[in-house]
């Protein structure tokens, strides 16, 4: 046994999961679940949210549900579980899978691009000031919510995990093309379909990839909707429009393109050309490009109506822990107390392989019998909160 504490003071922890990325390409459709004025409609005052070398990057918290098949049926798991990857692959869980989509959509988030569209334009570069955390993990055995996309209220009611202050996204089967659903506004949620049927494939060949790379722009663009950004040139359900406004200035319609330059820039993965394509971010093509007056709207949104998803925000003054394991990864809390009298002085440890990530703002506690032995983790960070 070995009792080590990581003390780290400065964010983000970038979890580094040692797995070489083959970035596989992947064609998808996203679809808003819920529309409003406020939030997808024109925000007057966005632009004034634009950031700058100022503003501090903001980190949003995030939790990976893994929709399975209920035990005993013949196509079970269906999915990542939480001690394999659904084929039998016990070095690759449902765990590794989350910290890796995490860890490469922030790549992709910390690596913006010169917009494509209009050709030649010079749309300022910036910095888009926020990344995710992943909060915790969690797996579902049910069929009655597995591959049912005509139902997602209902299995995000069933299995939402802090609802209004963390993301929720639902690996929601794994087979069917590669759809993606969004809420726009109220309690965030994100669903996702197809991601372990293509992990699958890559499994039977390699040549393929993994489709991490895409994965990581489905989960960025689907984000970008519970962050009030729309689609650039297709509709709430994916169709091209040659008039679509995103309420963004600075990026052009279809129609715009097409008139003035004499190709049609809305494409896909499968017929993507870097010269003639946008590469937006809102956009379905291969790009990762977000314009100064979208991220705007995201920081208004973190703002006004998500602050409560960021880790800097403290909602629980104390907060005392007796067990640590998963599926829960991260704990807030202004004052928190590991183990001690309310727990009744049991040990609290942390077993082989778990990782506990804690961040906290002022007082951090660990009582007698705390212990985190061989091969697990535990960190703590400590933030400024943002709430006061």
């Amino acid at each position: 046994m070995e009792n080590l504490i990581k003390i780290v003071t400065l964010m983000p922890i970038i979890w580094l999961s040692g797995l070489i990325y083959a970035y596989g390409q992947d064609e998808y459709q996203s679809i808003i679940v819920e529309d409003s004025t406020k939030a997808s409609g024109l925000i007057p005052d966005s632009h004034l949210y634009i950031p700058d070398s100022n503003t501090p990057v903001k980190y949003i918290r995030v939790n990976f549900h893994f929709m399975l098949k209920s035990p005993g049926d013949p196509a079970y798991p269906g999915n990542f579980t939480p001690v394999d990857d659904g084929h039998g692959n016990t070095s690759y869980t449902g765990y590794d899978y989350a910290r890796e989509y995490i860890d490469i959509a922030n790549q992709r988030l910390a690596s913006n691009s010169q917009m494509s569209m209009p050709p030649g334009n010079q749309t300022p570069v910036l910095e888009t000031k926020y990344r995710y955390v992943l909060d915790a993990v969690y797996f579902h055995e049910d069929n009655s919510h597995y591959c049912r996309s005509f139902d997602l209220e209902s299995t995000f009611s069933a299995y939402k995990e802090n609802g209004g202050r963390v993301i929720n996204v639902f690996q929601f089967c794994g087979n069917g093309g590669s759809t993606g659903w969004a809420r726009m506004t109220g309690q965030r949620y994100v669903f996702s379909q197809g991601r372990w049927n293509r992990y699958s494939s890559f499994l039977s060949n390699p040549g393929i990839g993994d489709g991490m790379w895409a994965n990581a722009k489905h989960l960025n663009h689907e984000t970008g909707h519970n962050l009030s950004l729309l689609h650039t040139m297709m509709t709430n359900t994916g169709g091209c429009r040659d008039d679509w406004n995103d309420y963004c200035p600075v990026t052009p319609t279809r129609g715009e393109i097409i008139q003035g330059f004499g190709f049609d820039p809305c494409c896909f993965w499968s017929n993507y050309d870097v010269q003639t394509c946008s590469n937006n971010l809102m956009d379905y093509g291969q790009g990762h490009a977000l314009t100064p007056h979208q991220l705007g709207r995201v920081h208004w949104t973190l703002e006004h109506e998500m602050k409560a998803y960021q880790t800097c925000y403290l909602d629980v003054n104390q907060l005392n822990i007796c067990s640590i394991g998963y599926p829960q990864i991260v704990y807030l809390g202004r004052k928190i107390t590991f183990g001690g009298g309310s727990c009744g002085w049991q040990p609290v440890v942390l077993e082989n392989k778990e990782v506990a990530h804690l961040i906290a703002s002022e007082e951090v506690i660990l009582n007698p019998g705390f212990e985190v032995k061989l091969g697990a983790e535990f960190t703590i960070e400590m933030v400024t909160p943002c709430n006061n």
